[in-house]
């Protein structure tokens, strides 16, 4: 590269807030392993008053990508796309893709390196931009070896059993589920200030919920499993096509159509950590906020089209 550059920091993520979770458990996993801290705009990641455009341009050594369907459709990472043509036009190879879902990459963006995280995972994608990094001279770290700490103290014969597996897990559970409820209304009060001919409603039932925008809707719907523990239940969300306009209710789905469905399953040791992860192999892991954020912005955004 003929283009002298001032390397700010090794890595900078381009990524909607939705993925905050994706990009800390990335960031956290290159941390130890390069001389610098990753920045992103994502997940609140960036240590120092840098201008973020000039650093995804040209200020650090590698910029990654995290495309999903809605990347470039929110504003954060639309304002993205003049930095990453500019950078790619002197220096392709610093400009790297891990795809989160099957949407496909802009054609202006489509040569560079990628990777796609159903595939390798997070490690795999972890080990995919050190691959890159190292490639470009920067310097990585060999991965730290596991310390063997020792067995704790047994106060149970076979130990207690994980959080999600014991009663208080349903408590945890219904806070998240209303949580839900209360991230989904403010959403909807905006979309109707917006558009105040559109046919708003939040339909609550037990352990399911529905919002509707005119003729698109999202359910979000528990579905508990043979034994009766959250970690056996899985959370249904499906956005629907078609709805009934004059209908109100559930009765308003009945003739529509499903237009994308995720599974997933809750994590966490905790309350404090709880997640929704996708329930596929390498699947994303949410915080309840953005999990309902990013289905909102999807549903308007195919409402918008």
């Amino acid at each position: 590269m003929n283009h002298q550059r001032t390397i700010v920091c090794d890595v900078a993520i381009s990524a909607t807030r939705y993925d905050a979770a994706l990009v800390a458990d990335v960031s956290r996993l290159l941390t130890p392993r390069l001389s610098t801290v990753p920045e992103s705009r994502s997940a609140g990641l960036l240590v120092e008053s840098n201008d973020w455009d000039s650093l995804l341009a040209e200020g650090s050594r590698l910029a990654i990508v995290l495309h999903q369907r809605l990347w470039t459709r929110d504003e954060m990472t639309r304002s993205d796309i003049a930095a990453l043509r500019e950078r790619l036009g002197r220096a392709r190879e610093t400009v790297c893709v891990i795809t989160l879902d099957d949407t496909p990459v802009p054609k202006w963006l489509s040569e560079s390196r990628q990777c796609h995280l159903a595939t390798v995972g997070v490690d795999g994608a972890v080990e995919f931009v050190l691959d890159a990094i190292a490639d470009l001279g920067g310097a990585v770290e060999s991965a730290p070896l596991p310390i063997d700490l020792p067995a704790p103290k047994a106060y149970w014969p076979d130990g207690p059993p994980p959080f999600l597996s014991q009663p208080r897990a349903q408590s945890a559970l219904r806070h998240e589920l209303d949580a839900i409820a209360a991230e989904l209304k403010p959403r909807l009060k905006t979309q109707e200030a917006l558009d105040p001919e559109c046919s708003i409603e939040l339909q609550s039932l037990p352990n399911r919920l529905v919002a509707r925008c005119d003729d698109v809707g999202i359910s979000f719907s528990w579905l508990a499993g043979r034994l009766g523990t959250v970690a056996d239940g899985r959370l249904l969300v499906i956005e629907w096509s078609g709805v009934e306009k004059q209908a109100r209710g559930v009765g308003a789905l009945q003739a529509a159509t499903p237009v994308r469905e995720t599974v997933y399953h809750a994590e966490g040791t905790g309350p404090e950590s709880w997640h929704w992860r996708q329930d596929v192999p390498n699947g994303q892991a949410y915080s309840t906020g953005n999990l309902v954020a990013g289905w909102f912005a999807g549903l308007t955004a195919d409402r918008a089209d």
